[in-house]
């Protein structure tokens, strides 16, 4: 064979070579495997001459293309596992391997740490307006609960890769916990609870591939929520039930972060705990409606079937989704009746783990806060303007004897803890300043 025609086989092959993407993208000839976690493909575009001499329509059906050509999730996964393999690399949004390959996402890293530190401040700030929630709720016979769920990186600090090891500093989680003691708000921490009891706990209650608490972990802390509203409320509501633990290797939730990789190969599997689940019937019980305010973490306890021992129930993940039990679909919190939605339910619980501590609430609190006090800044005059102002105001009082003689007399009357008076009447006297001056 001459070079002539070695130079137009290989010209060939190289053509069929780079045409069979595009084949697979139009045919679909060979099914491929799709990639794990939260992958986003740009949609297709119709053309639209417009668009076309604007040039959108080229940059939109170029993303359309590049995220849906043949074989291109086999592409992705051999370039991860490259990485992975020769250079110890995560190729995922904001996943770590750390020692003897444990994984973790870095914000749990950097919570631990204290990296994401939101300020004495603000924190004071956001537990003022808890403890006036919790006050104002039971006088309208409904609770408030905050639950802190376990962190991977307080549970395994001492996988955390060397590069990312510095000194801890101040925690949102340690002053989480330390305002709600000082306030004396309802709260469950399952992070104190889940260290303590890591060497002792029969089986695994973190997977070493995934970021939340395993399986087995969640049964436990489904339990618990059901057991400390029964003491706090006191009735009988059905009960979870425990049945064969089965041990098996990850998957699922406790594989969320390995499947999350998309290697050629896996990156490992560790031996986990799965009870069978299920919860008493509701017959001759007693229950209650609760609404809840979480991250990811609830969404184990959601799939599990919790929302069978309450009367009604309604998860809104990261206060932006309301999911409804037995209910398809989902609704966007910015589309409902806030004010009729806080009449409908007898308990309210706020669910964060270390790593969206900054954000707790995701506006909730807020909201919630705004709709019982009343606030109606003015139109003139930021919300942030206008915190500062009742903050002043707030620590004033605090320091005026006389004032806060008055306040615990008013407290002793209605029931309310004086820094629920005192920050109301702080509020109050701030709209009225404002209202003034807009006049």
């Amino acid at each position: 064979m001459n070079t002539t025609n070695v130079k137009k086989y290989l010209f060939g092959m190289i053509m069929i070579i780079l045409f069979i993407p595009c084949i697979q993208h139009s045919l679909h000839l060979v099914g491929e495997k799709s990639l794990r976690g939260a992958v986003n493909y740009a949609p297709d575009i119709s053309f639209d001459k417009k668009e076309w001499f604007q040039g959108k329509y080229q940059e939109e059906k170029e993303k359309y293309l590049n995220d849906g050509f043949g074989f291109r999730s086999f592409f992705v996964r051999l370039n991860n596992q490259i990485r992975y393999s020769l250079f110890n690399k995560a190729n995922a949004n904001g996943v770590i391997i750390g020692r003897e390959n444990y994984l973790y996402e870095e914000n749990y890293i950097k919570a631990y740490y204290g990296q994401d530190f939101i300020g004495k401040e603000k924190i004071e700030e956001r537990f003022n307006q808890l403890k006036f929630i919790q006050d104002t709720l039971q006088k309208l016979n409904k609770s408030l609960l905050l639950v802190y769920a376990s962190g991977k990186a307080s549970f395994f600090p001492e996988y955390i890769p060397d590069n990312l090891r510095i000194e801890r500093k101040e925690t949102n989680y340690d002053n989480h916990i330390a305002k709600s003691l000082e306030k004396n708000l309802n709260y469950i921490d399952f992070n104190k609870y889940f260290v303590e009891n890591r060497s002792t706990s029969k089986y695994p209650l973190y997977p070493k591939y995934g970021i939340h608490w395993s399986e087995y972990g969640m049964s436990i802390v489904a339990d618990s929520i059901i057991k400390y509203i029964e003491q706090w409320k006191h009735i009988n509501m059905p009960n979870l039930v425990r049945g064969n633990i089965a041990m098996g290797q990850a998957h699922g939730s406790d594989y969320d972060i390995g499947d999350g990789l998309n290697l050629m190969l896996p990156i490992g599997r560790d031996l986990l705990a799965y009870p069978d689940v299920s919860f008493e019937p509701k017959e001759d019980k007693k229950s209650i409606s609760v609404c809840v305010i979480a991250d990811s973490y609830y969404w184990g306890l959601y799939n599990m079937g919790i929302s069978q021992v309450f009367n009604n129930h309604e998860f809104w993940y990261y206060n932006k989704e309301r999911h409804i039990a037995n209910v398809k679909g989902n609704t966007m919190i910015e589309n409902i009746d806030f004010a009729k939605e806080l009449q409908k339910f007898d308990l309210f619980i706020i669910l964060g783990t270390e790593a969206t501590l900054k954000e707790f609430g995701w506006g909730f609190i807020e909201s919630c806060y705004k709709y019982f006090s009343h606030d109606q800044p003015s139109a003139t005059i930021t919300d942030e303007a206008f915190n500062t102002k009742v903050k002043q105001l707030f620590d004033y009082i605090l320091t005026d004897v006389k004032w806060m003689a008055d306040i615990k007399a008013i407290s002793l009357k209605e029931g309310l803890s004086t820094d629920s008076i005192a920050m109301k009447q702080a509020q109050y006297l701030i709209s009225e300043e404002m209202k003034k001056n807009k006049n």
